[in-house]
């Protein structure tokens, strides 16, 4: 896998940038009165790894995850149906419910805590 050098950045500070980054630009869209293309990618990629993490400290549904994380609950199925998709999440039907959980390549990925 080739890490970028944010990435690299990221394990060596154990902080994800991704959340610094968006409260910028939120800032200067806020101040500029501005739209910066990037921060819908960048909101999504910072939901997926308060996701990642929600799942990784136990949280088995959608509805633990949305008492964790405050966003719609379409929002949060989407992402799961992105992470499922990208092998980071895998859904397992037991009686009429999902359950949730995190995967090698999802824990590999997201081994520091946000902020």
């Amino acid at each position: 896998m080739h890490e970028t050098r944010a990435f690299k950045e990221e394990k060596r500070i154990k902080r994800h940038l991704c959340f610094k980054i968006l409260d910028s630009i939120e800032i200067l869209q806020e101040r500029e009165k501005i739209t910066i293309l990037i921060r819908k990618p960048l909101l999504r990629h910072c939901i997926d790894i308060v996701m990642l993490q929600s799942v990784k400290q136990g949280a088995k549904s959608v509805k633990e995850i949305r008492k964790l994380i405050d966003f719609p609950e379409y929002m949060i199925r989407n992402r799961i149906t992105r992470l499922v998709g990208e092998g980071k999440v895998s859904k397992t039907v037991e009686g009429k419910r999902f359950i949730l959980s995190l995967t090698a390549k999802g824990g590999a990925n997201y081994p520091i805590k946000e902020g």
